[in-house]
């Protein structure tokens, strides 16, 4: 005789309603829980979430900007469930009771709009910057002595800011977002007299790269790679912008340490 069949409940998101649905795994569950969760905070926020929806038609520039990224409509719809997860759920365990769903709204209403405001206001900042970026990559041209640092930039930009930047990014990596940014601007003007080392180091970071791609398609910890990828970041600042200081202490052989345990985490060999 089989045994008994365990399943998970969670809340599915459809924009429009929320349902209820079976996962056979826990984990699962509770991240699509959380997703649906902010939808309902949406709906019960309907006075925050109009003002705020309000404030991103009047954001021209932006809307316009992310043109060249995405669809904008995605992108408003990210920005109001990135600032009700940061307001409701962030560091709090899932809930499962329609008392205690109340209870978290009374708590934490009227917050909404400050961290909305803000979070338009970094998108913005962010959405400048990539533009900017891309201009400037732009004018490289197709001069095969830039070939190299320029499909770095694009593929560093194209990381940095992806369609889906509001509901891939953790909170403190979008926040340093602008500072790489920058360091990109750095990079990129002070190019054409140090091409020969910015070529060497480019082929440098691209190993790097390509390693963080096979650890992201093994699928391994979310944190970790989120980890990863910061200090992925911060080494191309150590070594495009030394003008700039790094957040957090880096190193080819701190990298290669984290590189490693995850590799082999991850039954990875190279």
């Amino acid at each position: 005789a089989s045994g008994p069949v365990v399943v998970y409940t969670h809340l599915l998101d459809r924009k429009d309603s929320v349902n209820v649905r079976l996962l056979p795994k826990p984990q699962s569950a509770d991240d699509e829980s959380f997703e649906g969760l902010c939808r309902l905070v949406y709906f019960a926020e309907k006075q925050s979430v109009d003002y705020l929806r309000s404030e991103f038609e009047k954001s021209e520039k932006l809307r316009l900007g992310w043109l060249k990224v995405g669809p904008d409509s995605e992108l408003l719809d990210s920005l109001l469930m990135r600032a009700i997860f940061r307001v409701y759920f962030t560091k709090r365990p899932l809930i499962s009771t329609k008392g205690d769903f109340d209870e978290l709204l009374a708590n934490q209403r009227g917050q909404l709009v400050r961290e909305g405001i803000a979070l338009l206001d970094l998108t913005s900042e962010i959405v400048r910057l990539r533009n900017e970026i891309a201009k400037k990559v732009g004018l490289l041209g197709n001069s095969p002595a830039f070939e190299l640092a320029r499909v770095d930039l694009t593929e560093q930009l194209e990381d940095l800011v992806p369609p889906s930047l509001l509901r891939s990014s953790t909170d403190e990596f979008l926040s340093e977002i602008p500072r790489y940014l920058e360091g990109m601007k750095v990079r990129i003007e002070g190019l054409s007299g140090k091409l020969k080392r910015d070529n060497d180091l480019t082929k440098e970071i691209q190993d790097w790269e390509e390693r963080f791609k096979l650890l992201k398609a093994a699928g391994g910890d979310a944190s970790e790679i989120s980890d990863l990828r910061t200090s992925l970041q911060e080494y191309r600042i150590s070594l495009f912008c030394q003008t700039m200081k790094t957040r957090i202490r880096v190193s080819a052989k701190r990298l290669e340490d984290k590189f490693l345990q995850l590799e082999r985490g991850n039954s990875i060999n190279l």
